[in-house]
């Protein structure tokens, strides 16, 4: 740990939000620098993520999954607006696959909501 002040049970939220700030500022760079081709924010929405889940730090998965997020649905709306027969395909295709998830859900519903409990404590003990 460099800062002593930041250590300690008490001191969680601190480094929660310094942790926010830090991923945020570099997520927010690399999207406004490398918006046009997205493969740069995509990354490094990616290492985020697995940066949060392989240490179980919150603020990590959340800025990584938002960086990601949002990277991939501007890239949809440029491919949207070069292509517009592929706007129509994509739509399509996530049309089709959000029906599938719901119809999957209502069959499976008690073991989903398990599944959901399970990650949510999981995801409480998380710094």
């Amino acid at each position: 740990m460099i800062e002593p002040y930041c250590q300690g049970e008490e001191r969680k939220s601190l480094r929660h939000y310094i942790r926010l700030i830090a991923t945020v500022s570099l997520g927010l760079v690399s999207f406004w620098f490398y918006q046009e081709i997205g493969i740069i924010p995509g990354l490094i929405g990616l290492i985020f993520i697995a940066i949060g889940l392989g240490s179980k730090t919150r603020a990590f998965l959340f800025i990584g999954t938002i960086t990601f997020l949002v990277t991939a649905f501007y890239q949809l709306v440029i491919v949207s607006f070069a292509y517009p027969l592929l706007k129509w395909m994509i739509g399509l295709l996530l049309g089709l696959m959000f029906i599938w998830i719901a119809a999957s859900f209502e069959n499976r519903r008690t073991q989903m909501t398990t599944i959901i409990n399970h990650w949510v404590e999981e995801f409480e003990q998380w710094e």
